[in-house]
């Protein structure tokens, strides 16, 4: 199939939409649930962005204007969007949420702005009106846009020509705080990010692409990856409601097959929340797939893994996921790996990850201290990263550092913001992403976020790996475990704070915090509170508010939740709690090492190579097990393999099917009433 041939002429967005504005039977598919499918080709397109074009000048509005549009509907976006791009208006998508944080969000945004107008629903206006400060909801009523006007506006001749380096979006983060950062995005930044995507997709861009996504178009994966990427191109590409996703996520897998969609996207979140709810009885044909993009958040191997495995009953291939790196401030894309090529990892001690830590490679994920990193590739098109010290010395390959980027693609700042500019960029330019990582085989590894690091006995940990090492052991998924760090200080030390997503009775939560409470000390070697929650604080783009949750503690506003684990702790035996969290197993086997290493209190976690084991002892060991658990098959050479009583166990357990296990069983069942 003939590659897509490529207009090199375009360099602004503007032109990128004259250049489709002739196509009647191409453009965008547009997938709401309710209603059947329907083209919106790119002729129509510009016509209506040309006539909301026409419409914004009526109303007084000039180039360098903001405006800030919030909807659901993807056509009534579409038309908004590139109607302010046609008039050289600075668009400002937020995501539309009718909640607190989004009154928040937008009321903290329009004080950063100079002279904004906003088009969305009457609810929304409603609701902001409500909620915003006394003088921005009169300004927000006065500039307040009606979408359906714009039909009774003619299509004037005015066309007004941006240059590349003018301003075509600005992306806010969450605004929480007060003070939300805005990305600036030229017109040249994301036109040049745009090419350098394509380009990294070689053979995979031809004149069959097709390309499918759920993402929000307020999201810059969905924006800019999954609507002017296709654009570029000049292929008709799909765009589902992020509503239809979470309606009935196995739609997705149905219109990647009516579609043939070669091109698709989820971050993990999407894999997550699909096989929880998968109909493995779809008559379902994956294998038009080529490239699954899936970044955006921290990207787990294991889970791809398990995607992969079940989707490939449904013809998905097992080399399309495509693991990556970007952010807004790079206009998306910082780095891509090589293209239809199987996702590959790196298992690392997490004991040797703090900045400026030389990496220190393990040959699996068996040890307590292994933890799991997907290799993100390398730089794409003109965007270069490099890793940096505390020292702000340059660091080679296998050294942990804070990463930092350059390129044409990447922002020249904050808006409206000088001084968080000047914190964010490097005398030489460079810009902080605020991410720390390393280079392995000529591979980008991202560990985490600088504000995400846990110091721990003076070792930094981050909050990614101790959410996952916890959901694992509790067997929930990880977007149910919350983990911050604070200070004791009266014994003035570090200690975790671990928050469990949880519904249950607290005499039912005894036995989880139990279990992690040991996790964690045999991990970290650090004290750990864990509490239940009744639900996660997220901002309205679906980040976690970790540091909520931290002040939340910090004010005493736990107080009662702890005082009430205290007293159910008292009417539950000690001795009663330790044995509803072993499994039979398990408790058999503690007997068995408890007798030979006397004197000693043993968990399941430890290695017990460290209490110093003899070729006797290791003898003794193996017979009692033999003896004991004689449905066991597990031979000397196992014990030098598996060295912690909870591996063993499981080992044994997986090759035992007669074994019963009724306290893991027990430990489900309260884990599903969460």
């Amino acid at each position: 199939m003939n590659k897509i041939v490529l207009n090199k002429e375009i360099i602004t967005l503007q032109d990128l939409l004259i250049d489709v504005s002739s196509q009647i039977d191409k453009g965008v598919i547009i997938v709401n649930g309710d209603e059947k499918d329907k083209l919106y080709s790119y002729s129509n397109l510009y016509r209506d962005a040309r006539r909301f074009s026409s419409y914004l000048r009526a109303l007084g509005m000039k180039p360098d204007d903001e405006l800030i549009v919030t909807t659901v509907n993807i056509k009534e976006f579409l038309i908004c969007f590139w109607g302010g791009i046609l008039s050289g208006i600075i668009v400002v998508p937020v995501p539309y949420t009718v909640e607190d944080d989004s009154g928040q969000r937008i009321n903290n945004i329009w004080k950063k702005l100079n002279n904004p107008k906003i088009v969305t629903t009457d609810e929304m206006i409603d609701f902001l009106l409500s909620y915003c400060d006394e003088e921005i909801s009169k300004e927000i009523k006065e500039n307040n846009i009606k979408f359906a006007d714009y039909l009774k506006v003619d299509i004037d001749d005015v066309e007004y020509k941006v240059s590349p380096d003018k301003i075509a979006f600005v992306q806010f983060s969450s605004g929480s705080t007060g003070n939300p950062k805005g990305v600036i995005l030229t017109h040249k930044g994301l036109i040049e990010n745009v090419k350098a995507i394509i380009s990294s997709l070689g053979d995979v861009i031809t004149e069959g692409l097709n390309s499918l996504s759920w993402l929000p178009l307020t999201h810059d994966m969905g924006l800019i990856g999954f609507h002017l990427a296709p654009l570029y191109c000049r292929i008709t590409h799909v765009l589902m409601s992020p509503i239809c996703f979470m309606r009935n996520p196995n739609m997705w897998l149905e219109k990647i097959c009516e579609y043939k969609s070669t091109v698709i996207n989820s971050p993990n979140f999407g894999y997550n929340y699909l096989l929880k709810n998968f109909d493995k009885n779809l008559p379902l044909d994956l294998s038009s797939v080529r490239v699954i993009f899936n970044g955006a958040e921290p990207i787990s191997y294991d889970l791809c893994q398990k995607f992969l495995g079940v989707m490939a009953e449904k013809k998905l291939r097992s080399n399309v996921i495509f693991p990556v790196y970007g952010m807004a401030e790079a206009s998306l894309a910082i780095t891509f790996p090589e293209v239809e090529k199987e996702i590959e990892c790196v298992h690392v001690d997490r004991n040797h990850l703090s900045i400026g830590d030389k990496i220190k490679v393990l040959e699996d994920n068996t040890s307590n201290l292994a933890v799991t990193f997907v290799k993100l590739g390398q730089g794409v098109g003109s965007c270069r990263y490099r890793l940096k010290n505390d020292k702000d010395e340059i660091l080679t390959d296998n050294y942990v550092g804070m990463i930092e980027i350059s390129g044409e693609n990447v922002t020249s700042g904050y808006y409206n913001d000088e001084k968080l500019t000047k914190e964010f960029y490097t005398d030489d330019g460079w810009y902080k992403t605020g991410d720390v990582g390393f280079e392995y085989e000529n591979n980008l590894i991202v560990v985490g976020r600088v504000k995400d690091i846990c110091i721990i006995n003076g070792i930094n940990y981050y909050t990614n790996d101790i959410e996952n090492i916890v959901a694992k052991c509790i067997h929930i998924d990880q977007s149910r475990v919350i983990a911050v760090s604070t200070i004791d200080y009266k014994k003035n030390t570090d200690y975790l704070l671990v928050f469990i997503l949880y519904g249950g009775d607290l005499s039912g939560f005894l036995k989880i915090k139990k279990e992690v409470e040991k996790l964690i000390k045999i991990s970290f070697g650090c004290d750990v509170n864990i509490l239940p929650i009744k639900e996660i604080p997220k901002t309205v783009s679906g980040k976690v508010r970790r540091f909520s949750l931290k002040n939340q503690f910090e004010k005493g506003e736990f107080k009662e939740v702890i005082e009430e684990l205290k007293e159910t702790l008292k009417k539950v035996p000690e001795e009663k709690l330790e044995a509803d969290l072993l499994t039979k197993t398990e408790s058999k086997l503690i007997e068995i090492f408890e007798r030979e290493f006397s004197g000693l209190d043993i968990s399941i976690y430890d290695n017990f190579t460290k209490y110093g084991i003899s070729s006797l002892k290791l003898t003794n060991i193996l017979n009692s097990i033999k003896k004991e658990l004689p449905e066991s098959d597990f031979d000397i050479s196992l014990l030098y393999k598996y060295q912690t009583i909870k591996d063993i166990a499981e080992y044994i357990d997986s090759n035992d099917n007669n074994q019963e296990n009724d306290s893991i069983d027990d430990l489900d069942l309260i884990l599903k009433n969460m």
